[in-house]
């Protein structure tokens, strides 16, 4: 998987970043995923039917991972996120 990356980064650094974070984002939901959130996500996303991408800069943080300030509390059977992003790789239309 790397030679691929390292090779594409040659031509085209926007993509490969994108397709890393895709790759990673594909790579979460297959290791700690419900097996309904893998069969319902990831077919499209492993053809690239659909496209993921997740949030990690904030104001004030930048994209240090220890500094940031976004929590999900569960609430019942569900999250309460509370936090704001500053940027989303992929994020565009």
């Amino acid at each position: 998987g790397s030679i691929i990356f390292e090779a594409l980064a040659g031509g085209c650094t926007s993509t490969t970043a994108y397709l890393t974070i895709h790759n990673m984002c594909c790579w979460i939901i297959d290791t700690f995923g419900t097996e309904d959130q893998k069969q319902r996500l990831l077919p499209g996303l492993i053809s690239m039917d659909k496209f993921s991408s997740y949030c990690l800069t904030e104001p004030g943080s930048g994209s240090d991972a220890s500094s940031l300030q976004t929590r999900a509390v569960r609430n019942g059977d569900y999250y309460t996120l509370n936090g704001s992003k500053a940027f989303i790789s992929g994020g565009g239309r």
